[in-house]
């Protein structure tokens, strides 16, 4: 139904006590029921379909197991404009079609880079260039693609003088980001950094920090990483020790205020001859691994690495990463989780065909996988640009462009133990014709990855994004909820839950042996057996031939939700499947009682399973009450009237009998001749009179609005004695009005003398008040409830219980107050 997942408070007190005693209430789901159309191709899902051309995405994860991409877009045919769109775990693309347009300024805008905003949104920055300069832009996005800054966004830096590198940039995990460039500034080229905090201001020097002012050497091609502390480090290569003729490694570190940790940065590896093109990142709280391209042996380019802290302190310096024969580039870098780091490389060591490889660096230093490092896929042909992501689990997931077709995209998942996870020779991203060329990838949050690229469609380029899972498959290979719909010409308490089939249970494609369906949580039932200490059973464990019971808790965004399991269903590699799940209650009017699904898809493997979006529906008493049975008339001279009975319905969820009074037998029953709704068995009509003749139609209504068919009492059946009957059964009737405020009363028969116990009860089975408790003679009674605990405090609207005990007749009716 696509509607989110609230809280849910609702639950029967006499139902199971023990689950529902606890008072924990799980908040709202943060992510929407039910996906959209749109979902995971193989090659990719196209991003944008406007006119012209677009090219050089970035992207960042968006929090929530999804990516936000950006891009340099011309659909406008005069400028270069920066878009953005985001895309879910399920391929689904959320903001408006074809990008939101990140700046509104009529000029040219690239070199685009995004970084997570830490709350589900992204900070976007760009060169922006116009007749007034040009100059580093930035721009905040919300998760729903909604400009939080400037509609032009804000200047970070430029002007004067012009930015001549993209910015790299940062986040400060403090909803704002940091950014460094060089420039050219006094003749000499320079690195400069700025910070912008999460509303968009300025908190460093306007123009830009200088991060090594007093040295007199050029500076080039700048890389950052948080220090974990809101500021960054920030790392480049720098000539000031040997003029022009070679170049060492510096690092700065700029605090979160803008002071400088060391003056003129600090060398990080000033051996012989050059280093170049550094990278970094952060491997701990405020710990950092880098590693660059090293010419110390004279002959061949190497990568070393060094990992360093904010005090300055080293954990590891200038280790060889890899200095097998030939040239060694294109380093990149993830951190292993810890305190290590893994770095991927395209290696020239067989002569003039890159490809690539990668090592793993522990917290101390010492080379975790083969010497010179594993080599990452075993194809022949050229593999260029990895691109590095942390699996999660120790490992990564690294992604390359291939030069097998005409340029495509594969990637690999390396373990923790430098095992080659996926085929030896890669897994394609994207192999359609054209070329895919400028990569970019970020983490799916789930030990996958979400790339996205620009790929060549004739002329011209597009922008596509596909998913890898962590188990290699492309996208996300998980049935799909279709709908949950009522089951009709039912008294209500089930739906049917329908879902597609993984693409994975399919012939040629047989993995999926099974599907489990699991439902939401009551809110009191997931309390208690959170606070008994059961630990949730997650899909691994339920094989082929579960029986159940088992509960599973996920959390999302760091809040705990339960799922009940329900059962299983094995896969016959149908398109669809359909299983009727029972509800806790049905929808009234004035409670929708809507309930969440979901559906996992198991194979062989315990530990490879896929679960669905979360869908929602309610369920339906499409079944109307019984006529009401003996309806019978009689004549009261004191007090002159008619009194009408007839016997109680059994139905559980009845809401009122409605009486109608008409001038013949066949008259139709409606508002306009309607003279009682009352739960009661019994209507007394001081307005009957014998002369012209009434006659009476008694219907029985539930709790959802359906209507019986009609008693019928004509003038002929009424009798004429004045005794008054005593019930001819104890019956506790529904209360009414119902739902009510502030007051409902709640009739009740007894057969006989006794002692008689009304009670109130909330959902969570606690007693909220008790409105009875006595010997009463035989008779019918009545109670009155003013929505008030036994202190005499108001209580909150929501869904009640009232328990009539009577000897051993016991009976409980469903109640809501509405304030």
């Amino acid at each position: 139904m696509g509607i989110p997942l609230p809280a849910l408070e609702r639950g029967n007190p006499l139902m199971d006590r023990k689950l529902l005693c606890a008072a924990l209430t799980l908040a709202t789901l943060s992510f929407c029921a039910g996906p959209a159309k749109a979902r995971w191709v193989e090659n990719g899902v196209v991003l944008c379909a406007a006119e012209n051309y677009r090219a050089y995405p970035a992207s960042c994860p968006d929090g929530a197991g999804g990516s936000i991409v950006v891009w340099q877009d011309i659909r406008s045919g005069s400028y270069y404009h920066i878009y953005a769109q985001r895309i879910d775990a399920y391929g689904n693309t959320l903001w408006t079609a074809n990008g939101v347009r990140v700046c509104t300024r009529d000029s040219d805008q690239s070199w685009c880079r995004a970084v997570t905003d830490g709350a589900g949104g992204a900070i976007v920055m760009w060169l922006d260039n116009s007749i007034s300069g040009s100059f580093f832009r930035a721009q905040r996005l919300d998760p729903s693609g909604a400009l939080l800054w400037d509609a032009n966004g804000v200047a970070v830096a430029g002007g004067s003088t012009s930015p001549e590198t993209p910015p790299e940039i940062v986040p400060d995990n403090h909803g704002g980001a940091v950014v460094a460039w060089h420039e050219m500034r006094g003749g000499t080229p320079k690195v400069f950094a700025q910070r912008v905090n999460s509303s968009g201001s300025i908190l460093w020097t306007e123009g830009g920090l200088a991060v090594a002012s007093g040295s007199t050497g050029t500076q080039y091609y700048p890389r950052v990483a948080s220090d974990g502390s809101h500021g960054a480090f920030v790392i480049w290569f720098d000539n000031r020790n040997s003029g022009s003729t070679s170049w060492d490694i510096y690092l700065q570190r700029i605090r979160a205020g803008g002071s400088l940790q060391w003056t003129n940065g600090t060398g990080l590896c000033t051996e012989a001859n050059s280093q170049t093109n550094p990278r970094i990142v952060a491997t701990a709280p405020g710990r950092v691994a880098a590693a660059w391209e090293d010419l110390r042996s004279g002959t061949s380019w190497d990568v070393y690495a060094t990992s360093i802290d904010t005090a300055g302190s080293y954990y590891f310096w200038n280790v060889a990463v890899c200095t097998a024969a030939n040239t060694q580039q294109w380093i990149d870098l993830a951190a292993d989780g810890t305190g290590g780091v893994i770095a991927a490389w395209g290696d020239l060591r067989n002569g003039l065909t890159s490809h690539v490889y990668a090592q793993r660096i522990g917290s101390t230093g010492v080379q975790s996988w083969t010497a010179n490092g594993v080599r990452v896929c075993t194809s022949d042909y050229s593999q260029q640009m990895p691109r590095v992501v942390s699996d999660g689990s120790g490992g990564a997931v690294i992604a390359w462009t291939d030069s097998r077709g005409d340029g495509d995209i594969y990637c690999q998942r390396i373990d923790a133990a430098g095992t080659a996870a996926w085929p030896a020779t890669g897994l394609p991203v994207c192999v359609s014709s054209g070329s895919q060329s400028n990569m970019c990838v970020s983490s799916d949050g789930k030990n996958g990855i979400i790339a996205a690229w620009m790929s060549q469609l004739g002329s011209t380029y597009e922008i596509y994004a596909q998913r890898i899972e962590r188990n290699g498959y492309w996208g996300y290979p998980c049935p799909y909820v279709a709908e949950v719909e009522d089951v009709p010409h039912d008294q209500g308490g089930s739906v049917t839950v329908s879902w597609e089939a993984s693409r994975l249970d399919a012939f040629a494609n047989e993995i999926v042996t099974h599907y489990s369906i699991w439902r939401s949580l009551e809110a009191p039932a997931a309390a208690a057996l959170v606070e008994a200490g059961i630990e949730g059973t997650g899909p691994a464990a339920i094989p082929r031939d579960f029986k159940g019971p088992a509960y599973r808790f996920l959390s999302v965004a760091g809040t705990l939700y339960g799922w009940e399991w329900l059962a299983n269903m094995d896969a016959h590699y149908f398109d669809e499947y359909t299983f009727e799940a029972p509800t806790y209650y049905d929808s009234v009017t004035a409670d929708p009682a809507t309930h969440y699904f979901l559906v996992s898809a198991h194979t062989e493997n315990r530990f490879v399973f896929w679960d669905s979006p979360v869908d929602s529906g309610y369920s339906v008493d499409n079944l109307a009450p019984c006529v009401p049975l003996s309806l019978s008339g009689e004549q009261s001279y004191d007090p002159a009237g008619m009194r009408l009975s007839w016997a109680s319905n059994g139905e559980s969820d009845l809401a009122a009998y409605r009486v109608y009074r008409g001038a013949s037998e066949d008259f139709i029953p409606a508002s306009g001749n309607m003279i009682s709704s009352s739960c009661d068995t019994s209507f007394f009509d001081a307005s009957w009179s014998w002369s012209p003749g009434c006659y009476y139609k008694v219907s029985a209504i539930d709790v959802h609005g359906n209507e019986s068919g009609f008693a019928l009492l004509r003038p002929g059946d009424v009798t004429g004695t004045d005794e008054v009957a005593l019930p001819r059964a104890t019956a506790l009737a529904q209360n009414f009005p119902n739902p009510f405020n502030p007051a409902t009363s709640i009739l009740f028969d007894l057969a006989g003398p006794g002692r008689v116990t009304i009670e109130i009860f909330d959902v969570s089975g606690r007693l909220v008040a008790r409105l009875l408790d006595e010997r009463r003679e035989a008779g019918r009674h009545r109670v009155e409830w003013r929505g008030t605990d036994a202190g005499g405090e108001a209580v909150p609207s929501g869904i009640y219980f009232c328990r009539m005990r009577a000897a051993a007749y016991e009976a409980t009716r469903k109640i809501a107050l509405i304030r």
